[in-house]
C-alpha cells in the first residue's frame, strides 16, 4: 500500500530536480544586462554659433569621453552673449563658452563668473585684406576703408589701438557692416576687415581663388589673450562635475592633436558647418591654437590684458585676477 505514495514522492522529487537544472541552465546562458549607471546631466551655453574653434569640446562629446566619466553634456546656443552668462548665473546651465574679452567686460559689470578652462589660448582676431591691396603694416591703413561688425568687442580693441596715433586714426574710414564682412571685402566695398575668425576668413577668401594678408591683433600692440574660454558661476566652482569636465576635455583635446585627420572626419560628418572648403583650409592653423592643458592659465597674461583694457577705456577698473579666472585641480579649493 505504501509503494504507490513512495513512487509519487520520488516522481515529484525527480520533476523538481529536473526543473531546477533547466532553470539554472536558462539563467546561466542568458546574456548579462548591466544596469545603466545614471549620468550627471548639465548644459553648456554658447555665446555665439558653434564653430570650428570649439572642435576640442565637440570631439570630447562625440568620442564619449564625457560619458566615460559619468557626464551627459548638452550644447545650447544662447540668444545673446549676455544671456549665455545669465543662464549659468540662474543655474540653467553649468558652463558657458565665450571669449576672454567678454569675460572681462561682464565681470566688470558685476556678473559673478570665472574662467575655468581655455579652449583656444591665442587671439583669433585680426585685420584681413586682399594681398593685392598692398596693405602690410598698420600705417598702410591710412585713407583706407576698414570694415567691422558693430557688436564686435575685438573691433573696439583694434580701434582703440589705432587711435593711439590720432592722425592715422582720423584718416581711416571705419565702416560698420550689416552684411557678411568677408563678402564686403571680396566685393571691394571695403579695403580691409576686422574679423574675429581670421583662419576661417582667410579660408573663405582662398576658396574664392583669391589670396589674403593678415595683420594679427597681437602684432598691433595688443597683449596676447585667450581666444575661447569656458566659464562657470563663482558659487558653482566646488561642483565635482567641473573637474570631471576638465579631465574629459583635456583627453579630447589631446586626441584631436594626436589624430587631426580623424578629428576632422568625425566633426565634419556630424556638423554641417565644418564640412566645407573654407573650414578645411583654416583647420591646420586652428589646430596650432588649441590649448593642450585646458585647465591652465597665465595670471600674468590676464593681468596685462586687464591693464590694457583699462588704459584704453574699454573697462573701468582692473580687478584682482582671482575675480576673472581660476585653475581647478585635484588640490585646488576655489
Amino acid at each position: 500500500m505504501l509503494l504507490k505514495p513512495l513512487k509519487a514522492i520520488m516522481k515529484a522529487k525527480l520533476f523538481f530536480f529536473t526543473f531546477i537544472q533547466i532553470l539554472n541552465f536558462f539563467l546561466l546562458t542568458q546574456p548579462v544586462v548591466a544596469k545603466e549607471t545614471q549620468k550627471d546631466s548639465f548644459v553648456i551655453f554658447f555665446d555665439q554659433q558653434i564653430n570650428s574653434s570649439h572642435i576640442a569640446l565637440l570631439a570630447t562629446r562625440e568620442l564619449g569621453f564625457f560619458s566615460d566619466l559619468g557626464l551627459d553634456v548638452n550644447f545650447v546656443l544662447a540668444t545673446s552673449p549676455r544671456e549665455a552668462f545669465q543662464q549659468i548665473i540662474d543655474d540653467r546651465g553649468l558652463l558657458a563658452v565665450t571669449t576672454q574679452t567678454r569675460l572681462f567686460l561682464f565681470v566688470g559689470d558685476g556678473i559673478a563668473v570665472k574662467r575655468i578652462a581655455t579652449l583656444i589660448d591665442t587671439p583669433l582676431s585680426g585685420i584681413v585684406t586682399l594681398t593685392k591691396s598692398n596693405i602690410r603694416i598698420q600705417q598702410d591703413l591710412k585713407g583706407k576703408r576698414l570694415g567691422y561688425q558693430a557688436d564686435s568687442l575685438d573691433a573696439k580693441i583694434i580701434q582703440a589701438i589705432l587711435s593711439n596715433t590720432e592722425k592715422s586714426f582720423n584718416e581711416i574710414q571705419f565702416v560698420s557692416l550689416d552684411q557678411p564682412i568677408t563678402q564686403a571685402l571680396l566685393e571691394g566695398y571695403v579695403d580691409a576687415i576686422i574679423t574675429t575668425e581670421r583662419q576661417k576668413t582667410i579660408g573663405v577668401i582662398e576658396a574664392h581663388k583669391k589670396t589674403a594678408f593678415l595683420l594679427p591683433i597681437e602684432e598691433l600692440g595688443i597683449p596676447p589673450f585667450d581666444g575661447v574660454v569656458a566659464i562657470a558661476a563663482r558659487n558653482k566652482l566646488n561642483d565635482p562635475k567641473l573637474k570631471r569636465f576638465l579631465q574629459a576635455l583635456e583627453h579630447g583635446t589631446l586626441w584631436v592633436l594626436d589624430h587631426p585627420q580623424d578629428a576632422w572626419k568625425l566633426i565634419a560628418q556630424k556638423y554641417n558647418f565644418f564640412n566645407n572648403e573654407a573650414e578645411q583650409r583654416a583647420y591646420p592653423d586652428l589646430l596650432n591654437r588649441l590649448s593642450a592643458q585646458p585647465q591652465a592659465f597665465s595670471s600674468l597674461r590676464y593681468k596685462r590684458f586687464a591693464s590694457f583694457l583699462v588704459e584704453h577705456d574699454l573697462i573701468t577698473v582692473a580687478l584682482p585676477i582671482s575675480n576673472y579666472a581660476v585653475e581647478l585641480n585635484d588640490e585646488s579649493k576655489p
